[in-house]
């Protein structure tokens, strides 16, 4: 199995197999510079977030995923300081209470998030940000919660639609937005390369 690593933001997204059995987790790592895209059209700042990296422990042998460890670094100590200060913002298995980021572990922690005001996604939405402290990024109301849960399960645009109005009961369709747009762009990009 390989490991997709994309520089854009601190996601995580499964896609489920037709019998609903876990098969693929994707990682799409935090951007390593603390750079906020800007569409100035629409005057939309992106959130702000600290530089981070993540590494991978796995088995030589195997090939199987046993755990992650998410770096960051620490801008405000890292400019008092004038040097840079990276600093763990969660390691896998033990911050997510999981044996390993196999498509399993990872599913059962997705199904732990699935509640908005959850200790689970209060974290996750925390590391998403890599662990910033900064006005921008706010709180994630029900709304932001199920756009973030039905991203993380369903790459079809159809069913996360439906997904999205379940959770939300707003009735109206989605828009594809920067939040669920990367997962979707991996997926084709799987498709091209498999």
């Amino acid at each position: 199995m390989y490991s997709i690593v994309e520089i854009s933001r601190n996601i995580l997204s499964m896609n489920l197999h037709v019998s609903d059995k876990p098969v693929l987790a994707l990682f799409m790592a935090p951007s390593v510079t603390p750079w906020r895209f800007k569409i100035p059209l629409a005057g939309v700042t992106g959130k702000a977030h600290n530089p981070g990296f993540r590494m991978i422990k796995y088995d030589q042998t195997t090939g199987r995923h046993l755990d992650l460890v998410q770096y960051y670094m620490d801008l405000p100590e890292s400019n008092r300081l004038q040097t840079p200060v990276w600093k763990i913002g969660y390691t896998a298995t033990s911050d997510m209470s999981i044996a390993d980021i196999t498509p399993d572990s990872m599913d059962a922690f997705i199904k732990r998030m699935a509640d908005p005001d959850g200790e689970d996604f209060r974290k996750f939405y925390r590391w998403r940000f890599t662990t910033v402290d900064h006005p921008s990024v706010g709180t994630c109301d029900r709304s932001c919660h199920a756009v973030m849960h039905c991203n993380f399960i369903h790459s079809s645009k159809m069913k996360y639609d439906q997904c999205v109005n379940r959770l939300t009961s707003t009735g109206a369709p989605s828009s594809i937005t920067l939040w669920n747009i990367y997962p979707m762009l991996a997926l084709i990009f799987l498709s091209l390369i498999l």
